[in-house]
């Protein structure tokens, strides 16, 4: 099977080195991809886990296109991040549903707790739209083109 990790940086991947160690270990083909570089050992840790594993690649992830879509996908995003955070499960983690408050578009705030907002069902009603709306953004023409790595294709 071929699986694609991609992450922020490779320092992200830290949570997940045992499972995709696991996976090269069952013969998986997996690419690790990031869209950017980093100063935290999270590159050491990928190329250490290559050098181990040869089915385990990396390379950069596709890049993203500035623009209106890209921005608006970027917003609902944060909006969905956010209002994740208000689910029950999260109270015990004020300081992450701060920090999503923080990057969430106001709108999406408001909403969340608004009596507009419960005409759709409050938090969870609002997610809905979002994720609804996210479904309809146009896919970004980089994304669906397959990914050349050591001259074969990685097609998602």
């Amino acid at each position: 099977m071929k699986i694609l990790f991609i992450a922020r940086h490779y320092s992200y991947l830290r949570l997940f080195e045992s499972a995709i160690a696991g996976l090269a270990e069952r013969g998986h083909h997996i690419v690790l991809a990031a869209d950017r570089d980093e100063t935290m050992g999270g590159r050491k840790m990928v190329e250490r886990l290559a050098s181990r594993y040869p089915q385990i690649e990396l390379c950069d992830a596709p890049g993203r296109h500035a623009g209106a879509w890209a921005e608006l996908a970027r917003r609902i995003r944060l909006g969905l991040d956010y209002l994740r955070f208000l689910d029950p499960r999260y109270a015990d983690t004020p300081h992450l549903r701060r920090r999503a408050e923080e990057r969430a578009p106001r709108l999406v705030v408001k909403l969340a707790t608004s009596s507009w907002g419960a005409l759709v069902g409050g938090a969870r009603g609002v997610a809905a739209v979002l994720r609804f709306a996210e479904r309809g953004l146009p896919v970004p023409a980089a994304i669906c083109k397959p990914m050349i790595l050591h001259g074969r294709d990685f097609a998602p």
